[in-house]
């Protein structure tokens, strides 16, 4: 009954259900045995309660009745909501229906008590953590330490629960604790597992460290009645252009607002796009109608880092309005409470800046009369549903708006002779009001020239500076107006501005601040600040910048001229080791890293991620970086970083289909480690450019990369690289046609792994699954289905023993492609269902092509017209437009709708 619940409502095939009972040692009588069985599940649940379909049985059941299945949805959906508070809830009733750790007893079969017992581990596993990090990220410290010490004495060597405790004691300040716990830690994974505490673990104690040594002091506050009403409006503007139509909504909504209920106001836009600015200037006009003060918090909804949560604002609020610590309650919801409270009878004016969706703003609404402005990047919908907000769109400055700053710069006789270059000029700054503010700072100085000029100089990076130089006219030289504002920061600002122009154009975070300057967060964050409060670089958002490429190409002059050549080649190699790290740390979390040998350790605080998910996510958004990244580290001589680079992204890069990317990234990383000469980085970087020359289609290069990275293997003696090498190579060779060299190579690597012993510094491991699942794939394409079927069953059973949900979810689809060809269309259904549950919160095209492209040809032959249509425009979607591979879906599809 198990093995029908995990499947509920959905067929399983008789041998699927043998094999999940028995392994291999089924009873003599399989069909009997199971029909003696099935009888007694139906006189226990109901006759109608087990379906007997064409090849096997069916449970007939709720979902919501099946704790497993539940378990697992429950937590798809919380990873799927944007609100904490529903987040919370969902994975609260996850964890509820976990009793202990499922199929002990003996009676329970190999499958369950390896596989199920351990997905369905791992899944309750994750879900507390997300509930954790959630207590985390709003100050509900209470009790955490005592469960996470209870989660560890079950599952000792499972480090992200250990990350937490280690965070727990340190933000509760029990800092010799946290110390003793990672030491504990420490010695349990080198004694169990033999290598080093993994990235987040390591980061933790990093953080654990720079508190403990830098403590801040504290003072006694000045009495209330000396500091009088809060003002923390950051400073408004010098100057102020565009933006009338949404400053007179403001004044409606102001004028209109009343005075028994808070009035609120969302400002929504993308980043960069003028909302806090304009939300500044606009309160900034209005404080006089808010005696009892404006309170200001930046929420970093969209930050590298945590955001901030409402308990952590709430207490900043009210040390504003001077209630001292000893009366703050620890408690979000009490924090609320009595601010709302305070706040009863005044007037306020409350800034919310960078939230990111409702949940963080609702617990830091007023109780009446006040009004707040709320920034986001998000429509926050919900708040105008519940709190009848208004919302305010700020959209890019209208080309009107931006000549108008243009022509308040130039003046409008200019504007009327030259308005075709000033309309060009407006639109190449896109509407962003620091681009149009350095367009009219030029064309301001420069009075005599066209402004034509100015619009191709803008377009020129390498020459830009050069065509705004005037020897004659300081004023006129854009060098010189740079300097005004670069002149007047403080000597360690001003360094940061010059090392920042040695990246190439890539976003400014925090992070990269620290590494550059060698600093601590709290100093970069600072210098960032006032590198921003200076027109030099924007905050796109909190923790977050850019820059004109103007100004870059200033810093990066700068540079050059002030700071000593080893200064600069060690800044950029601090840069790169914490990105190597954060790379590291993405790889690991998205399960795309090839192995932890080679791990980078910043002394900088690398960006950490909680699961799968925001991994893959940043590695998504960061991924137009990546080249400009291993090309810096090749300017400046760093070709460790050059290769560590690709090889730890090359696993994303092919699998997210980026084929330009992998192969112009493995390209540079092969030249990278042929200039090492370390012989372990060069097979690893010539088969990671294998493996992306096939990936762009290349089987003759692919192949030669792949026999080179073999040959460096073998002269190494390692055994298991050697494997893994030619086991891709008999992919390269069957892709190109060659399937009996193909078929060679497997058995070449079959031998080589009989003679493996693991050594203790692999840099690759035994590929245990990779050889069944390449021959099992292989064997069905020569059409020896009996052999195919029992590796590619064996690579299932290894993939789900390691844990390893991605390999058996690929492996489950060569079983459902296996299992159509032999004309078994339920097995194929029910393997690709089974393919596509694992391959959920993964980004793998071909694979999900595969699975949905199955059930498609099945759907059609049951005569399932629409499912069938619905399953093949799915599965397309998966592939680019014009891949071979679609073009029997592609035809299927056209029969069906013609």
């Amino acid at each position: 009954m198990t093995i029908l619940a995990l499947s509920a409502n959905r067929p399983v095939p008789v041998d699927v259900i043998a094999d999940r009972l028995w392994g291999e040692e089924p009873p003599r009588h399989i069909k009997e045995t199971l029909h003696t069985y099935i009888a007694r599940v139906r006189r226990l649940l109901g006759d109608d309660a087990v379906e007997t379909r064409s090849a096997g049985y069916q449970l007939r059941i709720d979902p919501d009745r099946v704790d497993a299945a539940r378990l697992a949805d429950l937590v798809r959906q919380a990873q799927q909501e944007t609100g904490d508070a529903v987040k919370r809830t969902l994975l609260e009733t996850a964890a509820k229906l976990w009793r202990d750790t499922p199929f002990t007893s003996a009676a329970a079969s190999d499958w369950l008590t390896t596989g199920e017992s351990a997905r369905l581990t791992e899944i309750y596993l994750s879900a507390i953590e997300q509930r954790i990090d959630l207590d985390l990220a709003s100050e509900r410290y209470s009790g955490l330490s005592t469960e996470l010490q209870q989660l560890i004495s079950r599952h000792p060597l499972r480090e992200p629960l250990w990350a937490r405790l280690i965070a727990v004691l340190r933000l509760t300040g029990r800092t010799a604790e946290a110390l003793e716990q990672y030491d504990k830690v420490r010695t349990l994974v080198a004694d169990e597992l033999g290598v080093d505490p993994a990235p987040a673990l390591q980061q933790e104690f990093a953080r654990l460290i720079a508190d403990s040594a830098d403590q801040p002091v504290v003072t006694a506050p000045p009495a209330a009645a000396e500091i009088g009403p809060p003002r923390q409006l950051p400073p408004d503007l010098r100057r102020f252009t565009g933006r009338a139509d949404e400053a007179r909504r403001l004044d409606e909504i102001l004028r209109d607002s009343p005075a028994n209920r808070p009035t609120i106001v969302t400002l929504t836009g993308p980043g960069g796009i003028g909302k806090t600015s304009l939300a500044v200037h606009w309160a900034h006009r209005v404080q006089d109608r808010f005696p009892d003060g404006q309170l200001f918090v930046d929420l970093r909804g969209f930050a590298a880092e945590t955001p901030v949560s409402a308990g952590a604002a709430l207490l900043a609020f009210l040390r504003a309005l001077h209630v001292a610590p000893a009366q703050i309650p620890a408690e979000t919801a009490e924090r609320t409470a009595l601010f709302r409270t305070l706040t009863a009878d005044r007037r306020l004016f409350l800034l919310l800046d960078n939230a990111r969706n409702a949940e963080q703003v609702r617990a830091l609404l007023p109780s009446s009369g006040s009004v707040v402005l709320v920034t986001s990047r998000n429509q926050l919908r919900s708040l105008g549903s519940t709190a009848g907000a208004f919302d305010l769109t700020v959209a890019p400055m209208p080309r009107a708006h931006a000549v108008e700053l243009l022509t308040a710069a130039v003046g409008t006789e200019r504007v009327a002779a030259e308005f075709p270059a000033v309309a060009e000029l407006a639109d190449r700054c896109a509407g962003l009001p620091l681009a149009l503010a350095v367009a009219a700072e030029s064309a301001r100085r420069t009075p005599e020239r066209p402004l034509a000029e100015l619009v191709n100089a803008l377009a020129d990076d390498q020459h830009a500076l050069d065509v705004f130089a005037d020897p004659d006219d300081d004023q006129g030289d854009l060098r010189r107006v740079l300097s005004w504002s670069y002149e007047a920061l403080e000597p360690e600002t001003a360094r940061l501005f010059r090392l920042l122009g040695l990246l190439p154009g890539v976003p400014i975070n925090v992070q990269t601040a620290c590494a550059l300057l060698d600093s601590n967060p709290v100093q970069a964050r600072r210098r960032l600040g006032q590198l921003s409060a200076g027109n030099l670089i924007q905050q796109a958002q909190h923790g977050l910048f850019q820059w004109h490429d103007l100004i870059r190409v200033y810093a990066a002059e700068l540079t050059v001229q002030s700071d000593a050549e080893e200064t600069r080649r060690a800044a950029v190699g601090r840069a790169l080791e914490w990105y190597l790290h954060t790379v590291q740390n993405a790889a690991l979390a998205a399960d795309t890293a090839e192995s932890r040998s080679y791990l980078a350790c910043s002394a900088h605080q690398p960006l950490t991620f909680a699961d799968s998910a925001a991994a893959m996510s940043w590695l998504w958004s960061e991924h137009p970086n990546f080249t400009a990244w291993i090309r810096l580290a090749i300017t400046y001589g760093f070709d460790d970083y050059a290769w560590r680079l690709p090889w730890r992204l090359n696993k994303f890069l092919n699998r997210a289909y980026l084929v330009t990317e992998a192969v112009e990234a493995s390209r540079l990383a092969v030249d990278a480690a042929e200039r090492l000469g370390d012989p372990r980085a060069r097979y690893l970087t010539w088969n990671c450019h294998g493996v992306a020359e096939l990936r762009a289609g290349r089987t003759d290069s692919s192949a030669d990369s792949t026999r080179r990275a073999i040959q460096i293997a073998q002269d190494c003696g390692d055994i298991a690289a050697e494997v893994g090498f030619r086991t891709n190579l008999a992919h390269v060779l069957w892709n190109g046609g060659d399937l009996d060299l193909a078929l060679t190579e497997l058995e070449l690597a079959q031998a080589a792994a009989t003679r493996y012993t693991q050594p203790s510094d692999e840099p690759i491991p035994l590929p245990r699954v990779h050889l069944p699942m390449a021959t099992g794939a292989l064997s069905f394409l020569l059409g020896r289905l009996d052999v195919a079927k029992p590796q590619v069953e064996l690579a299932v059973r290894l993939a789900r023993s390691e844990g390893n949900w991605y390999l058996e979810a690929l492996n489950l689809v060569n079983l459902a492609e296996l299992h159509e060809t032999l004309g078994d269309d339920a097995r194929a259904g029910f393997h690709a269902g089974e393919a596509l549950e694992r391959l959920q919160g993964f980004r793998a095209p071909p694979s999900l092509f595969g699975a949905l492209a199955v059930q498609a040809r099945v759907a059609a032959r049951a005569g399932r017209r629409d499912d069938a249509v619905a399953l093949a425009r799915r599965a397309l979607g998966h592939l680019p437009k014009a891949h071979p591979r679609g073009e029997q879906i592609r035809e299927l599809l056209r029969s069906l709708t013609s």
